[in-house]
């Protein structure tokens, strides 16, 4: 299995990397364009005010090159389109290393519960968060193109006769709407 990685870079200071529509448009047509050059598969995205979160692998050994093409490029577009200098995003990007399928749910669920936690969520349910992965794998009619949905599917580990990933990944989700997870990230990596 090729290596795969969740990436979460967060505004410099904390500021707001993305503060209307038009910039997370930007942001999601400069992740299809990334996707594009570089061949990254994206599994799930959430974007929100002072930061975001991808979770996607990467075919050929190109990460290096492919996510500060992403993060520049929007960068020094939202810098020239909001008048301001200086650096956009606080430090590198923060990337982690997953190299078993067994944690795809965990950590999309985590993703996509990050507009519903905090001190004032966004939402109150994640498929309500419009700059997220999560209403596609809600309502197909809601995907946005290019993200590989089926491979987190696939990566379901319950009894393939009694229930279909699809609708398992929804209660799954649910469930942590109900009873917030621990971070499974932090799980995933130092376990």
């Amino acid at each position: 299995m090729l290596s795969v990685g969740e990436d979460r870079s967060r505004g410099n200071a904390r500021q707001k990397i993305f503060r209307d529509d038009c910039d997370y448009g930007r942001f999601l047509s400069g992740l299809q364009a990334t996707v594009d050059k570089f061949g990254f598969e994206i599994f799930v995205f959430v974007c929100i005010p002072n930061h975001f979160h991808l979770f996607f692998q990467t075919p050929e050994p190109n990460l290096s090159r492919g996510t500060p093409y992403l993060l520049s490029g929007y960068a020094n577009w939202f810098n020239t389109r909001h008048r301001r200098p200086g650096h956009l995003f606080q430090g590198r990007f923060k990337g982690e290393l997953i190299e078993d399928k067994r944690y795809f749910w965990n950590v999309s669920r985590y993703i996509h519960l990050n507009p519903i936690r905090g001190k004032r969520p966004l939402v109150e349910r994640p498929e309500q968060w419009l700059w997220s992965s999560y209403p596609g794998y809600r309502f197909e009619s809601k995907r946005v193109s290019g993200l590989a949905y089926d491979n987190v599917h696939r990566a379901w580990q319950g009894e393939m006769g009694r229930t279909h990933p699809e609708s398992a990944y929804r209660r799954f989700v649910a469930a942590g709407v109900a009873a917030p997870p621990e971070n499974s990230l932090t799980e995933t990596v130092e376990g």
